[in-house]
């Protein structure tokens, strides 16, 4: 699983995606003013591909648990062990 950057909407926050077969994996860094410790920091989230094919449109991502972050390798480890628990529950 590679992670590449996205382009943000917003100037403080950081994108990045990756893909592995049928799931999607997106890490996010937002800066809040004032700081809040629920979201300073680096968060993931990631939802299965097909998840918007079903009849009743976009389905919400799913937090990965732990965050947020303090570095961006940690997000990235998050990322991978639950692509691991994704897999060996199929």
């Amino acid at each position: 699983m590679r992670f590449e950057p996205v382009p943000s909407p917003l100037e403080s926050m950081r994108l990045w995606s990756a893909r592995s077969g049928f799931y999607s994996f997106v890490i996010s860094m937002e800066t809040m003013n004032p700081p809040d410790p629920n979201w300073n920091g680096y968060n993931a989230s990631w939802k299965h591909v097909g998840a918007d094919m079903k009849p009743f449109g976009k389905q919400p991502a799913n937090r990965i648990e732990g965050g947020p972050w303090q570095t961006w390798a940690q997000a990235e480890r998050a990322c991978r062990e639950t692509l691991r628990q994704l897999r060996a529950k199929q």
